[in-house]
């Protein structure tokens, strides 16, 4: 009976010092949870900020692979076009066309025509008659210089075809 009077304080101090160590261990898991907290936040700032970085390299390398691009293949299209010009020209100029092919026609029947005219086998005549006689004075001067002078010889009578 002694301690009877002591008896509430000391109860109520062990209780109490139980309490605030419970209140303590609670407060340091608290504090551990939100460094956690913090850790894993900072970590996914920097992560998040790391593939920003790495999504603004791959912009800037796909910038510069297209500049790159520009330089050396710009004149490479326009030749291209060209070319496809080109092939169409000639396609519209081949006997495909019926305008050109119609042109061909009449100027071969034309040129046929010409070769076959009376004016123009006279003009072969002469050409081979004049051929002739040149060739005849060329070999009557050669033997003119080893025999004397030989009778001459008339064009005229030579027939020529």
């Amino acid at each position: 009976m002694l301690l009877a009077p002591l008896a509430a304080p000391i109860i109520t101090g062990l209780f109490s010092a139980g309490s605030s160590l419970f209140g303590a261990n609670k407060a340091e898991q608290a504090a551990k949870r939100s460094e956690k907290l913090a850790r894993e936040n900072a970590f996914g700032i920097n992560f998040q900020s790391f593939l920003g970085r790495q999504a603004a390299d791959a912009a800037n390398t796909n910038q510069l692979a297209f500049a790159i691009g520009d330089r050396n293949f710009s004149n490479t299209l326009s030749d291209l076009d060209l070319k496809r010009q080109k092939d169409a020209a000639v396609f519209q100029g081949t006997t495909l066309d019926p305008i050109d092919a119609a042109n061909k026609r009449d100027f071969s029947r034309a040129f046929s025509g010409m070769e076959n005219s009376l004016e123009n086998k006279e003009f072969a005549q002469r050409q081979n008659r004049q051929k002739l006689i040149d060739s005849v004075v060329a070999r009557t001067a050669g033997l003119t210089g080893t025999f004397g002078p030989i009778a001459p010889i008339k064009a005229s009578t030579i027939a020529v075809g």
